[in-house]
């Protein structure tokens, strides 16, 4: 089942924000290629849905897989507001080993992003904390991203770096006396910390009026305890890939 490295792949086809007078509308859809999970040398696709509502310039709603954003401010230099999220559990991958570890139920999340626009450049912050019975812990997510502007297309390189909580890195990369016995692994216990860097290029090519074409490609690499977790050091790769395609159909309203 896709994991949480997706989301960089669904969340890279809405990074950009248009500015627009009318209100505007898009639905989108398309596939990526993406880790089994955090740490995975083993890839699968899955499925990118997206869709947004922007109104009165700057105000805007967007759904893109596994995140729902508001945007709360109507300001051209500064977006802000609540976002909710959702983690998937970690549970019948293909690596033996890891599967017999204790699974990891989904989580719902609740949290806020903010983004400054300073075209060409963008910077901002994402925070979103479990609130049901998941991994039961936080991410926090900085990124800087440089948008080349071309006719009919944009082309944007995007950097990022994510803390994850303790009770993030626990779920996922600790393993436990049980966890140990069960699927032969040797103990490990993973702390909190700057555990996770990346470097994003993204196109997106305007091909009518309606319709665009959005691809990427995505490197994501795992640090410190998230590295050397047996998860990931012995079974897994600390090198993650993403690459993906879509299109959306774009309208005014």
């Amino acid at each position: 089942m896709p994991k949480d490295l997706k989301y960089f792949s669904i969340l890279l086809c809405l990074l950009n924000t248009k500015y627009v007078i009318a209100d505007t509308a898009s639905l989108g859809i398309g596939v990526a290629r993406v880790p089994d999970y955090i740490g995975s040398e083993d890839y699968e696709a899955t499925p990118i849905l997206q869709a947004s509502y922007e109104w009165d310039n700057f105000n805007y709603i967007k759904f893109s897989g596994n995140s729902l954003k508001w945007n709360i401010l109507q300001s051209s230099t500064i977006h802000f507001g609540p976002m909710l999220h959702y983690t998937p559990e970690r549970s019948d991958v293909d690596d033996d080993r890891v599967d017999a570890l204790k699974n990891v139920d989904s989580s719902k999340e609740v949290g806020f992003f903010i983004q400054g626009n300073s075209l060409p450049w963008l910077y901002g912050l994402e925070y979103y904390h479990d609130i049901t019975a998941g991994h039961h812990g936080y991410v926090a997510s900085t990124f800087l991203s440089y948008k080349v502007s071309m006719t009919n297309s944009d082309f944007t390189v995007k950097g990022n770096a994510d803390y994850l909580s303790s009770d993030f890195m626990d779920s996922f990369f600790s393993i436990d006396n049980n966890d140990a016995n069960r699927s032969g692994l040797p103990l490990f216990n993973a702390d909190s910390g700057l555990n996770r860097v990346g470097l994003t290029f993204s196109y997106k090519n305007i091909f009518s009026d309606n319709w665009q074409l959005n691809t990427f490609f995505s490197y994501q690499r795992l640090l410190d305890d998230a590295s050397d977790s047996p998860v990931t050091d012995n079974q897994g790769d600390k090198n993650q890939y993403l690459l993906g395609l879509s299109f959306a159909y774009v309208w005014s309203l």
